[in-house]
């Protein structure tokens, strides 16, 4: 019993060195170097005891300093805005297509698209509509008239049109000859 209780101020005094220590390193750490310090030393005092009987014991008291580097702030560079070209998938040009198509009675008209692309989008698009009766004079000539403005300024994806002045199948056909334009612009 009596080698239990003179090792038990040894330990506690391990304890309290160790505890010292980390208390000392983590105010450090919290409270940071100033940035008007270069150099700084922290000193740390660690007090130990030890009993070497029952009825006396000594306290023994040391200073340990530690030198500190400066912290150093990473470096700030402003970020330069990345310049790409852009990529088209589509060559620029004027392409031209036509398209026949049947329309009721037996009569086939026929439509000639004439599209410009520049930089994947539409810039100009001309229609001629050719046909045989007279009903679909009225359909063609809206379609024409009313093409440029649903298209111009669309990427040439999104070119593809419902019925347009109520030509469905002119519609239609315009949108067979911006399908072979898709193909011809992208080789």
């Amino acid at each position: 019993m009596n080698t239990i209780q003179n090792k038990t101020p040894k330990i506690v005094g391990v304890f309290v060195i160790s505890a010292v220590l980390v208390i000392g390193v983590y105010v450090f750490i919290l409270s940071g170097p100033d940035e008007d310090k270069t150099n700084e030393q922290v000193s740390v005092s660690v007090v130990e005891s030890q009993d070497t009987s029952e009825s006396s014991s000594t306290v023994e008291q040391q200073e340990v300093t530690v030198p500190v580097e400066p912290a150093t702030t990473p470096e700030v560079v402003p970020a330069q805005p990345q310049v790409t070209e852009p990529t088209n998938v589509y060559q620029n040009g004027t392409y031209t297509q036509t398209v026949s198509y049947s329309v009721p009675k037996g009569h086939t008209n026929s439509i000639a698209v004439s599209l410009t692309v520049e930089n994947d989008v539409i810039t100009y698009v001309n229609t001629n509509s050719k046909y045989e009766d007279r009903e679909s004079s009225e359909y063609t000539d809206v379609f024409d008239a009313r093409i440029e403005g649903t298209i111009v300024g669309q990427p040439l994806d999104d070119g593809f049109v419902g019925r347009v002045g109520g030509a469905s199948l002119t519609s239609s056909a315009f949108n067979t000859a911006l399908n072979q334009i898709l193909l011809d612009a992208k080789s």
